[in-house]
């Protein structure tokens, strides 16, 4: 991609279920260098929102993230919707056109999906939270 750092459109896609609230507004910043972030989605499975105290300390940081939820019933796994909507991203044409995309998780599940769309030509982020603090963006 010739676009300058900074001018690159990106999407955000966080496995709630590895990616808790409190990597959100670090790796949000981190990724943010790399480009505008124009979608921000958090997959969760509907048992994370349940309880009250989850749904307190979720929702709350979901807006002030301007994080779409993506919640998922417990016969739909949240890595396959991530990797259905991976597919969906990488496809847009047009005014909503992508130039990268991020998967935010602590698993190797979406490896292969994002290797493809790397083939395609988008720039791919992979963010990880390793060993508590440290945080990573690799491309």
């Amino acid at each position: 991609l010739f676009l300058a750092r900074g001018q690159h459109r990106l999407a955000v896609l966080i496995d709630g279920d590895q990616v808790g609230p409190s990597c959100w507004e670090p790796m949000l910043e981190a990724l943010s260098e790399f480009g505008q972030i124009v979608d921000r989605r958090c997959y969760l499975q509907s048992r994370l929102l349940q309880g009250r105290s989850c749904h307190k300390r979720w929702a709350p940081r979901l807006d002030e993230n301007n994080i779409t939820p993506i919640v998922t019933e417990p016969s739909d796994s949240v890595d396959d919707a991530i990797i259905r909507d991976l597919s969906k991203l990488a496809r847009r044409e047009g005014k909503t056109k992508l130039d990268g995309i991020a998967v935010a998780s602590r698993d190797a599940d979406f490896i292969e999906p994002l290797e493809s769309i790397g083939e395609q030509g988008l720039q791919v982020f992979i963010v990880v939270n390793t060993f508590g603090l440290s945080r990573g963006v690799w491309r």
